[in-house]
């Protein structure tokens, strides 16, 4: 949902496709199997390069998927798989994805959870790179 919610109000700020990248945001972990085991898993494979292409099985057999939907499922794992995104919502997809992931594993088990000061601390930096994508 923090990866939903926060690509949203990015793409907002930046006049992106904010439709696009809400349903995105929550498609693009839209998997069923223990990643932590490799018997139940549909496909052969690291996990990092599988579960976007599962996710997005997931995701079109559920909803209707556009290219850029599409583009930033696939996609969100950037680095970890060669594969670049293509649109720039994918781009702030996988940023805001590996955010929020270190944002969990840092402040997992704490009690002052505060997603909102650092949404705004990584919306002050992304603010930057919006001469970049101008």
């Amino acid at each position: 949902l923090n990866v939903s919610y926060y690509s949203f109000l990015f793409a907002r700020k930046f006049r992106l496709d904010t439709y696009s990248i809400a349903r995105a945001g929550l498609l693009h972990d839209l998997y069923f199997y223990d990643w932590r085991t490799k018997n139940n898993r549909p496909m052969e494979g690291r996990h990092c390069a599988i579960h976007p292409l599962i996710a997005l099985e997931n995701a079109k057999k559920t909803c209707t998927i556009n290219p850029v939907i599409e583009d930033a499922i696939v996609h969100h794992m950037w680095p970890m798989t060669l594969h670049m995104p293509k649109t720039k919502e994918g781009w702030l997809l996988q940023a805001v994805d590996k955010y929020c992931a270190l944002s969990e594993i840092i402040l997992q088990g704490s009690r002052k959870v505060r997603y909102s000061r650092a949404a705004v601390s990584f919306l002050t930096i992304c603010s930057f790179a919006t001469q970049i994508w101008k």
